[in-house]
């Protein structure tokens, strides 16, 4: 059974205020629910780890997609230029995209889901709190859309809902990657520096070259272990 909300027209300020206050706490950055992982976790189930460039995000059935030149391929077969879903899949995913933004990516190739049914609309008056699910749902044609923008390249989304984005950095001439800490532990002798925002202690930058060396010696790792099987 459906959960259904009535509202008369005296409650609209009432309303509305939830809503507004809906929508701040869910632009705060908090601890999340996603089950932690480790660096080595990440590398290992990741699918492809690249580091570039977002070029643009495109919409695509109302879908954020990103276009990603690659500059650096870790892991997984090499591409010039990769899309993925620039937006989150659930309520704990952190999945973004913002042009211009250098990153190191972990991602997984992308499952096409059933499209959505267009439902009739609730009658005036009447709020139905479905409207308001936090999964991601594709809209109808989607699918073909994206196919179309990507050719014979494969889709992607961001590996450990939206934890496998690493938001690159210059801070006095060394280049940082920005990551959860909280939700991707890091190996003891890997050192965190403050992150953009000091305030949120779960958002930690680590030196790219440590995370770019420690992915490139668990890979080769686990391809010289397939070889010996």
């Amino acid at each position: 059974m459906s959960n259904v909300l009535r509202m008369r027209p005296k409650n609209t300020v009432f309303r509305t205020s939830l809503l507004l206050l809906f929508a701040l706490v869910s632009a705060l950055p908090m601890a999340s629910s996603v089950l932690p992982t480790t660096l080595k976790g990440l590398t290992t189930s990741a699918e492809l780890v690249v580091v570039g460039k977002v070029s643009r995000v495109l919409k695509v059935k109302g879908v954020s997609i990103a276009e990603f030149e690659v500059s650096e391929t870790l892991k997984g077969q090499r591409y010039e230029k990769i899309y993925y879903l620039a937006q989150p899949s659930w309520t704990c995913d952190i999945a973004d995209a913002i042009v211009g933004e250098k990153s190191l990516l972990f991602l997984e190739h992308y499952a096409f889901r059933p499209p959505v049914e267009v439902v009739e609309e609730p009658k005036a008056g009447v709020v139905s709190l479905d409207r308001f699910s936090s999964e991601f749902e594709e809209p109808r044609g989607f699918r073909e859309g994206v196919m179309e923008l990507t050719g014979n390249t494969p889709f992607f989304e961001i590996h450990w809902s939206g934890r496998g984005r690493m938001p690159i950095r210059t801070v006095n001439g060394r280049e940082l990657a920005t990551l959860w800490v909280g939700d991707v532990a890091l190996p003891k002798d890997i050192h965190t520096f403050a992150g953009p925002e000091p305030k949120y202690s779960f958002i930690r930058s680590v030196a790219l070259a440590e995370i770019v060396e420690f992915v490139r010696t668990n890979t080769k790792a686990r391809i010289v272990l397939k070889l010996h099987r």
